[in-house]
């Protein structure tokens, strides 16, 4: 991926489309879309696994939608960060399948929204976040644990598959999972 993000770049910078002191920020950028990127295809293709390939593009997507303003447990190392995203997903998809009860679901997901409205944003000494970033990122964080509960409320209540909405759900109790861990100091602090 870094020679890829380095090609990339250098033929950014040839062609004229940034600047020479752009370059490591523009490097890094091509890093962080690549490797999300990635680990999206390779999370939905493990998930496929599992359930049905749009079930799977579902979880993942819903989780992202929310790690991406939560935060949580960060592995030391980006490897480390998929394998256990992957063991989460996993696990998540397992339960989204098997779990035949919309009142468990309603259960996990309200459990799931309070711990991520309680926990939520993680904050490490790689972010160092400020009291006031975390403030402004809370209202963002409520507005999207808010649709995924709705959209997996609405899914559970109205469509004859529970996976559809149980998926959801478990994107929320993954994601209040994650938090959990990083609450117990587990991972990159």
């Amino acid at each position: 991926m870094e020679q890829i993000a380095d090609k990339l770049t250098d033929g950014l910078l040839r062609g004229g489309y940034i600047e020479a002191e752009q370059r490591a920020w523009c490097r890094y950028v091509v890093m962080c879309w690549g490797m999300s990127a990635l680990s999206f295809l390779v999370m939905v293709l493990a998930g496929a696994v599992l359930v049905d390939w749009r079930a799977a593009v579902l979880f993942t997507a819903v989780f992202r939608f929310l790690r991406i303003r939560t935060g949580g447990y960060h592995a030391k190392t980006p490897h480390m960060c998929l394998l256990t995203a992957l063991c989460v997903q996993l696990f998540s998809l397992l339960v989204a399948r098997h779990v035949r009860s919309v009142w468990l679901f309603g259960v996990m997901a309200i459990f799931s929204v309070g711990l991520i409205l309680k926990l939520a944003p993680a904050n490490n000494a790689a972010l160092h976040l400020t009291q006031e970033e975390m403030a402004a990122l809370r209202p963002a964080i409520r507005t999207r644990v808010a649709a995924a509960f709705l959209i997996g409320g609405s899914m559970l209540l109205l469509l004859p598959d529970l996976l559809w909405g149980g998926c959801v759900v478990a994107a929320l109790a993954a994601d209040a999972f994650l938090l959990v861990l990083s609450a117990l100091g587990l991972g990159a602090q």
